[in-house]
């Protein structure tokens, strides 16, 4: 079937614009090389092996951009746990206590530190390995250890073929499976917390060069509960959050942290998919004031009323992750969003997946600065509220580069939400994207074009919106093209790669010339994958 009406071809001038990683020279910020294989991090036989993905770093293939990210499918999940300095144990209801000395609990499983806030982590030294046992555990925490950039600490759920752990005294096959967090109480006590935090990094440098990975898809839980009157001490208005990272204080990108990994994690706030209403204003995760090289990649953000507040932060990464359930009800303590971002500078949403929500997608309320989004998948909003994929409100935002994303079924509100005020930055840019039975609102978009679309909504949905935005992508754009009415192999189960081709978008280089499965764009297919017949 052919997959186009028409189309413009693209043009063959490659056009490279930088990504929201981390520094370019491939060091972190205590000097040391964050990715040890890269050139110039050349190892010693004691640290072989124990650096974390990181998409810091400069490459040598052709797929690199000026960041040195290569973009290419998730990231990796990290060197062999356990290799190197001690290891650790936590498992539910073992005997072991913060209090403990460090020679008499936390050694084996038989005497495994027995909940999350009884980690003794003066015992935790750079280089160590704190193995999780799956199970319930009920107790808010704050991490109090750090590594370095040569040897940073990992904290993993166990599995049984990790070989060490199962040979340490007590192992139970049980152990291999989900580790869940809650705070169902407001018992996280730790100072700078909030009482209804799961995991908090509570405003100081602990949990720098550490690397929190679940292993497998949502190996780690951590979630919020539903409660009322929370007073947020860590930020002026989000009360609990399933992990909090940084400080609500000072000015952007003057924070304590930086160099954190999560990959394979699940935060989760306390909503399922229907409209719920939250008694506190919670957010699965809040980055505030980090420095830099944050990474979440394969994780999950659901059910929270705002499932991201990122605010004052530069140098993060949100990489092959899925952001879903976001339906705050009119009665909930604070405004929905899927992610709500304030003055941050240098970050990238790329690869990800997000759907069902009502209201904003990504909503940049103050002044930003470089944004990229890129290779995401957004669709099957909740069309009965509001849902925007993204807006920069009565603010300067950007440089934006919104690249090679698809977009299905928005259509309660506009992709591009029109702003009161102000907006994208001159220099912003939407690129080969593709707008499927969505209501785009091309009028708002920066610096559109080289774009491919289906029935775009803006001539019939603006009654419901009460904006004017009457111009569809054909219209504004020089070389649109439209596609068929079916041109995904599965829209209903999910599955929106294509089964056809269209004609070239526009080259607009690295690192945006791999698509969401690693595929190099030989053709630029507008939208998140790349043709592969």
């Amino acid at each position: 079937m052919a997959l186009l009406a028409a189309c413009a071809s693209a043009s063959n001038a490659p056009r490279t614009a930088p990504d929201g990683a981390t520094d370019a020279s491939g060091y972190g910020s205590d000097g040391a090389c964050l990715a040890l294989s890269e050139p110039g991090c050349a190892s010693t036989s004691e640290e072989a092996g124990v650096g974390p993905a990181s998409d810091a770093g400069t490459s040598v293939d052709s797929s690199a951009g000026v960041d040195g990210s290569t973009g290419s499918g998730p990231a990796e999940t990290g060197p062999p746990l356990g290799m190197t300095g001690n290891s650790w144990y936590v498992a539910k209801g073992a005997p072991g206590t913060r209090t403990s000395s460090c020679t008499s609990a936390g050694t084996t499983w038989t005497n495994a530190w027995g909940e999350m806030d009884q980690i003794n982590w003066s015992c935790v030294q750079p280089g160590d390995t704190v193995w999780l046992a799956g199970g319930s555990y009920a107790n808010g925490f704050a991490v109090g250890a750090s590594g370095t950039g040569s040897k940073p600490i990992y904290v993993a759920r166990v599995l049984s073929t990790d070989t060490g752990a199962v040979s340490a005294a007590g192992w139970n096959a049980a152990f291999d499976s989900q580790v869940i967090v809650t705070n169902a109480t407001a018992n996280n006590t730790s100072s700078g917390c909030n009482a209804g935090d799961v995991l908090c990094f509570n405003r100081t440098t602990f949990g720098n060069y550490t690397y929190w990975d679940g292993r497998v898809d949502s190996g780690i839980l951590l979630q919020t509960a539903n409660i009322a009157g929370l007073s947020p001490t860590n930020n002026t208005t989000i009360g609990q959050a399933a992990v909090d990272i940084g400080t609500g204080s000072g000015a952007n990108g003057t924070g304590n942290n930086h160099d954190i990994t999560f990959n394979n994690v699940d935060f989760a706030g306390p909503a399922g998919p229907g409209e719920y209403t939250h008694m506190s204003y919670d957010a699965a995760a809040q980055v505030l004031n980090v420095t830099g090289n944050v990474l979440f990649t394969n994780c999950r953000f659901h059910g929270g009323n705002e499932n991201v507040n990122i605010s004052g932060s530069t140098g993060v990464i949100f990489d092959h992750c899925k952001f879903y359930d976001n339906v705050a009800g009119s009665g909930s303590a604070g405004h929905g969003n899927q992610v709500q971002y304030a003055g941050n500078d240098n970050v990238t949403f790329r690869y990800n997946e997000w759907w069902n929500w009502s209201v904003e997608g990504i909503m940049v309320w103050t002044q930003s600065g470089a944004l990229y989004v890129y290779g995401n998948v957004f669709h099957d909003a909740d069309n009965s509220g509001y849902p925007s994929v993204i807006q920069a409100n009565n603010t300067t935002a950007g440089p934006l580069y919104f690249y090679n994303n698809t977009i299905a079924n928005v259509s309660g509100f506009c992709v591009f939400r029109p702003a009161n005020a102000i907006g994208w930055t001159s220099n912003s840019q939407a690129r080969n994207n593709l707008y499927w039975n969505s209501d785009v609102c091309v009028q708002s978009a920066p610096s559109s074009d080289y774009d491919a679309s289906y029935n775009d909504l803006a001539s019939t949905n603006q009654s419901k919106l009460g904006i004017s935005e009457t111009t569809t992508v054909s219209q504004a754009e020089t070389n649109a093209c439209t596609v068929s009415a079916t041109p995904f192999v599965s829209e209903s189960t999910g599955d929106f790669h294509l089964t056809s081709n269209t004609p070239s978008g526009e080259d607009v280089g690295a690192p945006y010339n791999l698509d969401v499965d690693g595929n190099v764009r030989a053709t630029w297919t507008r939208g998140a994958y790349e043709y592969r017949p």
